[in-house]
């Protein structure tokens, strides 16, 4: 099996021009196979994604130890039973639900979004893996900056 991509910055704030540039161009030339993207906003808020060939999952993570927000298609129309493998950086596979993965090209624009706005595009569906009850990433809630107080 090949080598994940690694693709990774981090914005001290939302829209920083010459990062938020270079990284549409790496984006741009994703080649196909598979990567791993993250994008940190200070520490956090953080918008990971995993790519193989033309789709993709992303996770919204608050804060370190957050279990996030995942990805959900409502449009798939495939198999149920469908997984998608995705390759790591660090060379582990995963594997998720493939009703849980967009095509790339919408990836691709929801990474992009969140490093110029700091904010996911209301289009993707989210799964709240954390069970905390915040039903999007961007609620005003979310704005935390470490887990809740016990």
């Amino acid at each position: 099996m090949g080598k994940a991509k690694d693709i990774s910055c981090s914005l001290a704030q939302p829209g920083e021009a010459a990062i938020v540039g270079d990284l549409a161009t790496q984006l741009s030339s994703l080649p196909c196979g598979f990567a791993e993207i993250w994008v940190h906003i200070g520490d956090f808020p953080a918008l990971m994604a995993l790519v193989n060939d033309r789709q993709g999952w992303l996770m919204y993570l608050r804060y370190d130890g957050d279990a996030g927000f995942s990805s959900r298609n409502p449009g798939y129309r495939g198999d149920p039973e469908a997984t998608i493998s995705y390759l790591l950086s660090n060379g582990q596979l995963d594997h998720t639900p493939a009703a849980w993965s967009y095509p790339l090209q919408v990836v691709v624009d929801a990474v992009l979004h969140f490093a110029r706005s700091g904010r996911v595009p209301d289009d993707i569906a989210w799964s709240n893996d954390s069970g905390d009850g915040i039903a999007s990433p961007n609620d005003d809630a979310v704005g935390c900056v470490g887990p809740p107080d016990p």
